[in-house]
């Protein structure tokens, strides 16, 4: 994991907002997705991004194979996500969960918070809005699509859409 990760992990509830009103560019954290992709989420939908021990993760009984399990996250339950199991993208024995230390990525979205388990993450970028567009077809597969809000065709990077993933993961 590169420093800018460490030095951003190490404040854990750091408010990761993003201040467009010098530009109009957005902010977007780019995330590990699979094994070898990553994608981008709008920084506007994250609160904190903490590291967590597999010890500190509750597991919960006759939950689907993608919810590892719930969190105490500042005194509340915060339901965690393995974001690469449940988009299919890696078997569960694979995904990001089953590693001893997970980054969790904690969002907003549709009215409630929720812990997305991933691999790493790699950086902070900026992007002008006007430049995301509807994914060409067949680019993504049938199961990512309704998760994605957007392409960055110059860059080659998909857009998560964190509203969609919180309404569906549960």
């Amino acid at each position: 994991m590169s420093s800018f990760d460490q030095s951003l992990l190490a404040l854990p509830g750091n408010d990761l907002s993003s201040d467009t009103s010098a530009n109009s560019e957005q902010k977007f954290l780019r995330i590990s997705l699979g094994t070898e992709d990553t994608a981008l989420l709008a920084v506007d939908s994250i609160v904190a991004i903490l590291r967590v021990s597999k010890p500190d993760i509750l597991p919960v009984p006759q939950m689907p194979n993608h919810v590892p399990g719930i969190y105490n996250w500042r005194g509340k339950m915060l339901w965690l996500i393995d974001l690469d199991h449940f988009l299919g993208l890696l078997p569960a024995p694979q995904a990001a969960s089953f590693f001893d230390e997970n980054v969790i990525v904690v969002i907003w979205a549709s009215g409630q918070f929720l812990g997305l388990v991933i691999r790493q993450v790699d950086d902070i970028e900026s992007h002008d809005p006007q430049k995301i567009k509807a994914p060409p077809a067949g680019l993504f597969s049938s199961s990512l699509l309704p998760y994605v809000q957007g392409y960055l065709a110059d860059i080659g990077s998909l857009i998560l859409d964190a509203g969609a993933v919180a309404q569906m993961t549960l």
